[in-house]
């Protein structure tokens, strides 16, 4: 549809696909992703978990998930030295780390793994 629209997706610098939290394990997303990246649109996917980077991280510009997020609300997570009230799921050191930890089980570069990048 966007090629009969006249718009070329190749040269846009990021195309946004998502989200793909609740299929990113499947072999369907998988397939749209490598495709999609095979023509050469490179693709932002909203929603990617780690186990879903280790499918399709290869074939994207970049990904973001909230999945650090629910999981220190949902299991209590809270760092040594936090001075904010319960969990670290809006805290800047807890999504360092999780981001950190993401990418270095990943394998791939960072800009590939996680397009992300916090102020110190």
């Amino acid at each position: 549809m966007h090629r009969e629209a006249g718009v070329d997706l190749t040269q846009e610098p990021l195309v946004g696909l998502g989200s793909v939290c609740k299929r990113v394990s499947s072999a369907d997303i998988a397939a749209i992703v490598t495709t999609l990246a095979a023509r050469g649109i490179p693709l932002h996917c909203f929603g990617v978990k780690r186990d879903g980077l280790a499918r399709i991280g290869h074939a994207i510009s970049s990904a973001d998930s909230l999945a650090w997020s629910a999981t220190a609300r949902r299991s209590g997570i809270r760092l040594p030295g936090c001075v904010h009230r319960g969990p670290c799921n809006n805290c800047p050191r807890y999504a360092r780390q999780w981001w950190q930890e993401t990418v270095d089980v990943q394998n791939v570069p960072q800009q590939t793994a996680l397009a992300l990048s916090f102020a110190a």
